[in-house]
């Protein structure tokens, strides 16, 4: 969380697609094994998402700390 109260996530998935805070976005990769992309959303003090900034290739993108 920073000074004005919006929040950060961020995370991975393995999957065809995923939805955080009501946008979906959808695998860069292949699904396979180890496919995975990471991403990193903004929300602000209400629970609203901002952005979503997706990373991801062919092959495994992982995300798992933030620092702000």
């Amino acid at each position: 969380m920073d000074n004005l109260s919006n929040q950060y996530v961020t995370g991975y998935f393995n999957s065809d697609s995923i939805e955080v805070g009501g946008q979906t976005i959808y695998s860069i990769g292949t699904n396979t094994l180890n496919d995975y992309d990471a991403f990193v959303a903004k929300f602000d003090s209400s629970g609203s998402l901002k952005w979503i900034k997706q990373i991801g290739q062919v092959g495994g993108s992982y995300a798992e700390l933030l620092a702000l």
